[in-house]
């Protein structure tokens, strides 16, 4: 959930998304006071709930699920019949003021923020929506008011949030200083905030203090929320640190799990995309005495814009961080991730991701039809749109009763199985030695196992950085040296095979993902092809295969090659083999 805070302010729009977070948590608590002075007497519980505001809370609840759904003026007519049913609900208000910010029109946004705030002087939640509405527009100092009105709650439970937020708008008005300070002090209430340490680790590089940068962004890509932004940062800070081992690490895990990310196309071009966005330049904060290391050059054209980089790109110019889309959408960042590096195979299912995308769109105001039209109505691999997103959870124990089981005794099924395995293999037996002198090519193996042709040396996962001194100089180069890769296992040498006994072989001429699943689901292969390495593999058709980088790899199918590049417009490849 991060924002990028050091770049100039923009339109209304930009922000729209950056305050769901906050203004969409005040629906599920519905804790109502009365009007009137700056204290209230005391705090509403449910059981003070009157029938009036019961049925608001019902309509509310509608107008909130409509606007997440970016159908706002549906939202904006549920809101209203909330509004008919109670006039002084306070949580109404709120999102009154969120529905109208999704609709530009700031001024009603601000007339319902400061309407819900009057009514209920302890809604925190929209005094940091007010605050941020304030900085979105420039009036910083008003922004700041905002926020700190809302910290001073004392039933506010996200002061480490809208410090944060407090702390980026410091830092969007030139007060680097108190932009600092404000984003310690959410650190110090949130440590675990990946949008703060990314925000304070951001400022620190900005300014030339590189190893209080390290420090932040180490710990942050050392988590499970390490992103393709915070790596793309901790490869400069390293850099300059002068760390050439600790950015390799970092550019490694790059490459290896964000392969369609535009900080690993920077990485390989050699030019900082960030920098360059923000009117920044490394040459001009270089740390006395040292030398950056360069980065490496480029190594092919820029592809042509597929839907998740359209989606990337739309969020990154609008200066919204993954996090912070994720949460505005109630989805994981996972799913998002997935979404903008084109991992459809990662997704439920292609409703599902078509449904994301037209909704991000929707929100940035802008039409879904182009990214859509980039989009598979079907895929291979996916589970089908028919299946349930919201299955029923079941304890391992409670199993279903047997429908046979419930209907029949147990002899006379055993009786009825027993007559049909016999006729079938009455049935099946003339035709066994046909079957078994058929030639193997002709017979795919069903194993679902994997012949590697050309091994390559696996290494194990990098160790993790070790987190920098407090506030010391440069880590030293040997925290960060990867241990050796263990020798393969011997079993692997003796499962190789020649090609032509596969059903499918691939041959990798660079890095790439591969995941390949059989006929009943199960998952053959999904790990990334080093460049050289070749293996086949056999399982139930039809096959599902995509290859995360289709210029890499060459396939052979039967023996003979196959023109998989063809099939998708994108730099994923997605076919069936049949």
């Amino acid at each position: 959930m991060n924002i990028h805070p050091f770049r100039p302010a923009m339109p209304s729009r930009r922000w729209l998304l950056a305050l769901a977070w906050a203004g969409l948590a005040a629906l599920a608590g519905g804790c109502a006071t009365q009007p009137g002075g700056d204290i209230p007497p005391e705090l509403q519980t449910a059981s003070d709930e009157s029938d009036a505001r019961k049925r608001a809370r019902t309509r509310l609840a509608l107008a909130a699920g409509y606007y997440e759904n970016g159908q706002h003026m549906v939202a904006l007519d549920e809101q209203k019949r909330a509004l008919q049913a109670d006039p002084n609900y306070p949580d109404a208000y709120n999102l009154g003021g969120l529905i109208y910010m999704a609709l530009g029109d700031n001024a009603l946004a601000i007339s319902n923020f400061q309407r819900a705030i009057a009514l209920n002087p302890r809604d925190g939640n929209a005094m940091h929506n007010l605050g941020w509405l304030h900085c979105q527009a420039g009036r910083y100092d008003d922004a700041t008011q905002a926020f700190q009105r809302a910290v001073a709650v004392p039933t506010y439970q996200d002061r480490a949030k809208t410090l944060m937020a407090q702390g980026v708008c410091q830092a969007r008005a030139g007060d680097t200083a108190g932009a600092e300070k404000t984003l310690m002090h959410s650190y110090e209430l949130d440590a675990g905030n990946p949008v703060t340490a990314f925000n304070l680790s951001q400022l620190l590089y900005n300014r030339g203090d590189y190893n209080r940068a390290q420090f932040y962004i180490r710990r942050l890509n050392n988590s499970d929320l390490a992103n393709a932004e915070s790596l793309w940062l901790g490869i400069k800070v390293e850099r300059r640190m002068n760390n050439r081992q600790a950015m390799e690490q970092l550019a490694s895990q790059l490459r290896r799990r964000f392969p369609q990310s535009r900080e690993l196309l920077s990485y390989e071009r050699g030019l900082s995309m960030s920098e360059r966005t923000s009117g920044f330049h490394d040459s001009t904060v270089a740390a006395p005495g040292t030398q950056p290391a360069p980065l490496a050059p480029a190594d092919g054209a820029v592809p042509p814009a597929s839907a998740g980089q359209m989606l990337r790109q739309l969020r990154e110019s609008a200066g919204v961080d993954p996090m912070l889309l994720a949460s505005a959408m109630k989805v994981s960042p996972q799913k998002l991730e997935a979404l903008e590096n084109d991992r459809l195979d990662l997704l439920p299912d292609v409703t599902f991701a078509r449904g994301l995308a037209s909704a991000i769109c929707r929100a940035f105001g802008t039409d879904p039809a182009p990214v859509l039209e980039r989009m598979p109505v079907s895929a291979p691999g996916l589970r089908p749109a028919g299946q349930s997103l919201n299955q029923p959870f079941r304890r391992t124990g409670d199993r279903p009763a047997p429908v046979l089981a419930s209907t029949f005794s147990k002899p006379l099924l055993i009786a009825v199985v027993g007559l049909l395995l016999g006729a079938a293999a009455l049935y099946f037996l003339p035709t066994l030695p046909i079957q078994l002198g058929a030639p193997p090519a002709t017979v795919p193996a069903g194993d679902g196992t994997v012949r590697e042709s050309v091994e390559p040396a696996v290494a194990p996962p990098a160790e993790p950085l070790a987190p920098a001194e407090m506030p010391a100089g440069a880590a030293s180069a040997e925290q960060v040296v990867p241990q050796p890769a263990p020798a393969a296992p011997a079993s692997a040498a003796a499962a190789a095979t020649a090609v032509g006994d596969d059903l499918i072989h691939f041959a990798a001429k660079a890095e790439t993902w591969l995941t390949v699943r059989d006929a009943a689901g199960k998952q053959l292969i999904n790990r990334a092809l080093a460049a050289g390495e070749a293996l086949g593999l056999s399982g139930e058709v039809p096959l599902s295969v995509t290859i995360g980088r289709k210029d890499a790899v060459d396939v052979t199918v039967r023996g003979e090659p196959f023109d998989h590049r063809s099939l998708s417009k994108t730099t994923v490849s997605r076919f069936q083999i049949k």
